[in-house]
């Protein structure tokens, strides 16, 4: 169970983004903007390893 304090903070913040960004501002932003990204370049040898293991995949 989570305290009334916590709802009431939770609420406030819903409240400030809904006024400053209408709808939007109520998208959930962790997904799209933190954490380390989810995927990187792959160097040319790293794209031919992975390719050559689907391929070994494949095969079986």
């Amino acid at each position: 169970m989570i305290g009334s304090k916590r709802i009431e903070c939770a609420s406030s913040r819903w409240k400030k983004s809904y006024e400053k960004s209408s709808v939007l501002g109520l998208d959930d932003s962790r997904f799209n903007n933190s954490g380390r990204p989810r995927v990187h370049e792959l160097t040319i040898e790293e794209t031919l390893a992975k390719k050559d293991a689907e391929i070994e995949y494949s095969k079986t």
